[in-house]
């Protein structure tokens, strides 16, 4: 049974708004009123219904054939029936599960609704904390190079943008560890130890994409997948919660703002926002995010990687989503 709702039709927010106490989101939305929510349980999923999460934010809902918009002078939510990918603010974003239909209505996933849509959409209600300390992990090293593309490895590439970001993250005054500061070889667990032996505030790890494909390009952001919930882009379920999955409603903030400057800098394609259980970002007890900065095997955007000036726009905005989110998630002073 979900504490946040229970089991009769009509059902009263209170428990999520005593989790969400404030209201005042990156969008700046109109605090929500106090509205009910029904739910349909579709394939031991439980769906909300849309046109009572507009009413909740106090947002138009409007549908036409298979397309839902929830809006407002603020905020702009587009979902399509039978499809996980999403527009929310002009971001591409992958839902854990699509968007269903009863009858005239459509429904949205509980926990989709909970641990994704609802911390970006009201920022303030997530857990305040300190946010000081960032740990980078510059991906692959030594005899793992990642991928390689015009005999560019992407081992490298990682480690000079860890680089610049750590140095304009530390002159804004924050401490910053890198998981390997050389050309060395290191294990996902290792990775992992390091983030358990300093016990940074952020953890965020860099890499590059490739893909046969040459035409592909683009900058993604993932994040852990909530605990019984898909992968994006696949049906690998997560069974239990693993340790990064206690800040859900920070990572889907944190990955929102980092794929939010990213493309306003770079003007990169936007491969969207994604949930997979990658073990580094599984693994931590801190919120954490992995970035895919681009396609080594789009020979454009490899290009582009490989200059100083293209590598401080990313590193530029990445610094500027880490402090956006350290501002947001500040605790209150007494």
């Amino acid at each position: 049974m979900s504490r946040f709702f229970p089991p009769r039709p009509w059902l009263a927010l209170a428990a999520l708004l005593i989790l969400c106490l404030a209201a005042g989101p990156v969008s700046n939305a109109a605090p929500a009123g106090k509205h009910s929510i029904r739910y349909f349980d579709l394939n031991k999923v439980r769906y909300l219904y849309l046109q009572d999460v507009a009413r909740f934010y106090g947002m138009n809902c409007r549908t036409a054939d298979k397309k839902t918009v929830l809006s407002s002078r603020y905020s702009r939510l587009v979902l399509e029936q039978d499809s996980r990918i999403c527009q929310l603010n002009g971001l591409k974003v992958n839902l854990s599960f699509p968007i269903a239909r009863k009858g005239p209505d459509m429904l949205l996933a509980q926990t989709d609704f909970r641990d994704f849509i609802d911390p970006i959409l009201r920022s303030a209600t997530v857990p305040k904390r300190k946010v000081r300390h960032v740990m980078l992990d510059p991906g692959h090293g030594g005899k793992d190079t990642g991928a390689i593309a015009a005999k560019v490895a992407e081992k490298n590439i990682n480690l000079l943008l860890a680089r610049r970001i750590a140095a304009i993250l530390r002159k804004r005054g924050y401490k910053v560890t890198l998981t390997r500061t050389t050309d060395q070889t290191l294990t996902l667990q290792q990775r992992v130890a390091a983030m358990q032996k300093h016990q940074p505030d952020l953890f965020l790890s860099i890499h590059c994409n490739a893909l046969d494909n040459s035409s592909a390009k683009g900058i993604e952001t993932y994040i852990a997948n909530p605990a019984g919930t898909p992968s994006s882009g696949g049906n690998v379920f997560a069974k239990k919660a693993a340790p990064g999955n206690a800040f859900n409603r920070e990572n889907a903030l944190l990955s929102w703002l980092l794929q939010e400057k990213l493309l306003a800098s770079s003007k990169a394609v936007d491969c969207g926002i994604k949930r997979k259980q990658f073990y580094v970002i599984r693994e931590v007890s801190c919120p954490a995010a992995l970035l895919e900065l681009g396609f080594l095997s789009n020979a454009q955007e490899r290009h582009l990687l490989l200059q100083p000036l293209y590598q401080d726009k990313l590193s530029v905005a990445v610094c500027d989503a880490v402090q956006k989110f350290e501002q947001t998630l500040a605790p209150v002073r007494k």
